[in-house]
């Protein structure tokens, strides 16, 4: 799977590593989080194909972040799931740490 649309000269080097090196599960939301070092993560959730008789397990990309491919490598994915308030809501943040120090969050929640 490639993850990053287009590599920037830049990260010439780190080319070779456009392959998924962070992933987290979140169950609550039964999606996959998988980062690579180029700097773009994927948001996929899996499907299930239960016409077969072995039913067929897929990875749908539902998001890629950010729109545009960062100029420093991704250097660290973590995901945060927030105590449930008064209403019963999910939030989980999705905090993506890059190379030259930028934190970056964004919060996830069900449909």
């Amino acid at each position: 799977m490639v993850m990053a649309r287009a590599a920037l000269p830049t990260l010439g080097e780190l080319r070779a590593f456009d392959r998924i090196a962070f992933l987290e599960w979140i169950p609550d939301l039964a999606i996959a989080i998988a980062g690579s070092f180029l700097g773009t993560v994927a948001i996929m959730r899996v499907c299930t194909d239960p016409s077969h008789e072995r039913p067929r397990h897929t990875l749908q990309v539902i998001a890629r972040i950010p729109e545009e491919v960062p100029i420093q490598p991704l250097y660290g994915v973590s995901i945060y799931r927030h105590p449930e308030n008064a209403s019963g809501m999910l939030t989980i943040t999705l905090y993506l740490l890059y190379l030259d120090g930028q934190l970056i969050a964004y919060e996830l929640s069900p449909p």
